[in-house]
């Protein structure tokens, strides 16, 4: 009752093109692909086809494995704002504060971020986003805080945000460093 009436878009594997193909064939729905005569979806879709009948009949034959460690692909914070903010002084609050938080996350979890990305939506609908990658991979807030407040100088400055975000991506494991030796110095007394 709730997953067929869906549009076929929402099941994983059926981008634009496909739902399109599958619409020109009178085929709207997840129900009606669920309904469908699973040999003519191969033949207009390929493998595509059989996994899309299968996937909309709520059948998937795949292993689970528990032991599977999924990493995370990016960490981010994001605030909406209830009115449109054009405040320079401001945005760098926010910025150094978003900085500190995700600086933490990622020390806690011993990562380090190579690229940096902001986000941001202008209005209710259009929504942007810029990045740049560092040449090394970094856990640091004023690393953080500096690449992003570039983003939004050299992109947003001037632009009411609705809302404002900054996401690190390309994450991988923070290299275990020790300190460099130090070479102690010591008074002895005269005796």
């Amino acid at each position: 009752s709730y997953f067929w009436p869906q549009p076929v878009s929402i099941l994983h594997g059926c981008g634009k093109r496909t739902s399109e193909k599958l619409r020109q064939r009178g085929i709207f729905t997840i129900g009606q692909l669920a309904s469908q005569d699973p040999i003519s979806l191969r033949q207009w879709l390929g493998k595509q086809g059989a996994y899309l009948y299968q996937a909309a009949r709520g059948n998937y034959h795949s292993p689970v494995n528990p032991e599977r460690r999924k990493g995370r692909k990016s960490i981010g914070i994001s605030r909406t704002f209830p009115i449109d903010l054009e405040d320079g002084e401001r945005m760098d609050r926010i910025i150094h504060q978003f900085s500190l938080q995700l600086s933490e996350q990622l020390q806690q979890k011993k990562l380090v971020a190579r690229t940096i990305s902001i986000d941001v939506k202008l209005g209710y609908e259009e929504r942007r986003s810029r990045s740049l990658s560092l040449e090394e991979p970094t856990a640091t807030a004023t690393t953080i805080a500096a690449t992003a407040r570039q983003l939004y100088r050299n992109h947003f400055a001037h632009t009411p945000i609705r809302l404002f975000g900054i996401r690190l991506s390309n994450l991988s494991a923070a290299k275990e460093t020790t300190p460099d030796p130090v070479q102690l110095t010591f008074r002895f007394a005269e005796g």
